[in-house]
């Protein structure tokens, strides 16, 4: 038996051709899912500081694809001065974000998509009709919790767009020769000329 050793050129990553390039980026490197969650999670939790739950989403160019989560809570900071709020009175504003988890009831309307319309959101009383029976104050303020609830549905599913469209770019970015290069360099990886991992 005979031992033959074979030399292979070894290639940093900025030094392959445009070919081997996209070999990696879709190819050895293509699994990007758990730190693409990581940076969802990153940005709602400590650059947006949401109290959230149930968090899904499907980045996949298909019809179903978008991002959704269930709001727990709500901070009278984050809508006090947004347009979609802008004809109400803060006292107002602050009663309902204050008592938010009463007020509000999500309720998934398909779990086979994650786009912002999968979820319905529906103003729940919490039996405060009961205290405003012959109170006719008190039956126009329920009326205007309908009314921030209504708007409130506009305001969080263009907040799940937003989201999305952060999530994407995301997405977009760990398939960037940048980023690869970046994990390549961190890492000291070299490749074959073809861009097959040594």
């Amino acid at each position: 038996m005979r031992t033959i050793t074979k030399e292979i050129k070894a290639y940093k990553f900025s030094e392959l051709n445009d070919t081997a390039k996209n070999n990696i980026i879709f190819g050895e490197f293509n699994d990007y899912s758990d730190m693409l969650e990581d940076d969802i999670k990153i940005y709602l939790d400590e650059i947006l500081e949401l109290d959230y739950s149930n968090l899904g989403y499907s980045i996949s160019n298909s019809q179903g694809d978008g991002l959704t989560f269930t709001l727990n809570s709500l901070k009278f900071d984050d809508i006090k001065d947004s347009p979609y709020f802008s004809s109400y009175k803060k006292s107002h504003l602050k009663y309902f974000c204050d008592n938010f988890h009463n007020i509000i009831e999500f309720e998934k309307k398909n779990h086979h998509y994650s786009h912002e319309n999968t979820y319905s959101i529906t103003f729940y009383d919490f039996n405060f009709s009961e205290y405003i029976v012959n109170n006719h104050r008190a039956t126009l303020f329920l009326d205007k919790l309908h009314d921030i609830t209504s708007d409130f549905e506009d305001y969080y599913r263009n907040m799940l767009q937003d989201i999305y469209r952060k999530a994407i770019d995301f997405k977009e970015y760990f398939t960037t020769e940048e980023y690869i290069n970046d994990i390549c360099n961190c890492n000291d990886y070299e490749f074959t000329e073809s861009g097959e991992l040594i």
